[in-house]
């Protein structure tokens, strides 16, 4: 009883007294921000805004760039502004292992150069197995659990991604949020707050097999997808995840914010290269297509 006295007094010494402060920020200097996952199955398209101000929470998009695709040092393309700060040319495709240098000139802000590449891919589906109902989380809950046998089928340093996918109504296919408990995946970052992606890399299953398993609460997974990242892709979307669980404050647990990698001299964000194959969830593994 008397430790609920004392817990009582400190939360009235806290919320007790109350005063407004009013805090003058300083300005901050705004950067463009550049927005480019590419794949060869899809038109490059850029996304320009600036960086947020500390006293909005509206970003302003960047529509009168000179947004240029470069490859051997040699203008490619041209990219048109579209609105909403997006730049696309739908009949450019990416073409798998060329580097490609994007350049953009935004008026008032220094000229932005960065440059990667779509990798091969890099990964063979020898077998998966779905199971529903395959246990009860610590929260009680019930999870599907889907466990896949893979094989690294080059000698090289890759970083992969593995994504669940439900069918919805309308017919398309979208990401299901994800976790698991395989050290391969959880070594490389946090998944407790269910992302959509999770990353792992193949430096303990170089050129050889290995087993990848990963949970989520839906039955309604149909296929599931599996990534190969370039090296600036895969600290990105490792850093993002890590990133946005980190970000809030919790009273129980207390973490250190983390920034989000990014590969943009002259501003942030991210262009980066990563391929892709979707597979249907059942024995044969059938190869879909690059979304």
């Amino acid at each position: 009883m008397e430790k609920k006295i004392q817990y009582l007094v400190f939360v009235l010494l806290l919320t007790g007294c109350q005063k407004i402060v009013e805090i003058d920020l300083p300005k901050q200097e705004q950067k463009p921000v550049v927005n480019c996952l590419f794949t060869d199955s899809e038109p490059f398209k850029v996304h320009l805004s600036l960086t947020k101000a500390a006293d909005t929470e509206n970003y302003l998009s960047i529509d009168d760039a000179t947004v240029s695709v470069f490859a051997d040092d040699k203008l490619l393309a041209v990219l048109p502004a579209m609105g909403a700060g997006v730049y696309r040319d739908s009949m450019f495709y990416p073409e798998s292992n060329r580097f490609y240098s994007l350049q953009i000139h935004a008026p008032g802000y220094d000229k932005i150069r960065v440059e990667d590449y779509v990798p091969r891919y890099g990964l063979q589906v020898i077998d998966n197995d779905f199971r529903k109902n395959a246990g009860t989380d610590d929260s009680g809950y019930n999870y599907s659990e889907l466990q896949l046998k893979i094989q690294d089928i080059d000698s090289s340093s890759n970083y992969y991604g593995i994504a669940v996918l439900g069918k919805q109504d309308n017919g398309k296919y979208s990401p299901l949020q994800i976790t698991s408990n395989d050290t391969k995946i959880t070594s490389e970052m946090m998944v407790e707050d269910y992302p959509d992606v999770l990353v792992f890399r193949d430096e303990l299953f170089r050129n050889s097999e290995t087993s990848v398993s990963v949970r989520f609460s839906y039955d309604m997974a149909t296929r599931f997808r599996l990534f190969t990242f370039s090296k600036a892709a895969f600290n990105y979307l490792k850093t993002l995840t890590i990133h946005n669980y980190t970000k809030d404050y919790d009273f129980w647990e207390v973490y250190e914010p983390i920034s989000v990698y990014s590969n943009i001299e002259n501003g942030y964000g991210i262009f980066a290269g990563y391929s892709s194959r979707d597979y249907e969830i059942k024995p044969d593994t059938t190869v879909i297509s690059a979304p």
